[in-house]
């Protein structure tokens, strides 16, 4: 899943952050001791970085329930296939489900839902736009940060090829992505309101 691959990758990016500030830390401060004994430790590294962006630890839900909310029919797109899974590093874990879905017309979506749990402002890096305001335009398509229904959301339209992405912020924990293809970004949006995405506030 690209999800869990860019969720590694930003693990080893805090890890090899995290080795570089307690080496400097060291230079300059010799009681720093129990840390310097502990920087080439991984999940050491990880758990001070982790520590410094405010996770806590909390566990991600069942990745079953996340399934569960992708149901075989939804907005008059048929399921096809999914997967879901709970998996991290270092202590960390996230809970993902995806899906892929069809309906006539060629048209085609792809549902991702995944919470990070505690390492949910470890791994803003997975949603960057979040704490951004974009609003962009050309004659190929458009992308913009924006809201919906009191959700942070990202969408990119893509004229050439037909293709939509919305991107939605639960609780600063939860990343909801749809990927459509010759469906537009208020057929997204319809598909997203089936989804209900408010249950996964009752999940926390």
């Amino acid at each position: 899943m690209r999800f869990l691959i860019l969720l590694l990758i930003s693990f080893t990016i805090v890890f090899t952050a995290c080795k570089s500030g307690n080496k400097d830390d060291a230079s300059k401060d010799e009681t720093s001791k129990s840390d310097d004994a502990n920087a080439d430790d991984p999940a050491y590294a990880i758990k001070k970085a982790m520590e410094g962006l405010g996770a806590e630890g909390t566990e991600p839900v069942d990745h079953h329930k996340l399934k569960d909310m992708l149901s075989e029919n939804i907005q008059g797109y048929t399921r096809t296939a999914f997967e879901s899974q709970k998996a991290g590093a270092f202590g960390f874990n996230i809970s993902i489900a995806e899906a892929d879905y069809e309906a006539t017309g060629d048209k085609r979506i792809k549902a991702s839902l995944a919470d990070t749990g505690g390492a949910g402002m470890a791994v803003m890096s997975m949603a960057a736009w979040s704490s951004l305001d974009l609003d962009k335009e050309d004659q190929n398509g458009w992308e913009r940060t924006s809201t919906y229904k009191g959700y942070k959301t990202f969408e990119k339209y893509d004229k050439s090829n037909k293709t939509s992405e919305l991107a939605i912020m639960v609780e600063k924990r939860f990343l909801v992505t749809l990927n459509g293809t010759n469906c537009d970004m208020d057929e997204l949006k319809k598909f997203v309101d089936e989804l209900e995405i408010g249950q996964l506030r009752k999940m926390i």
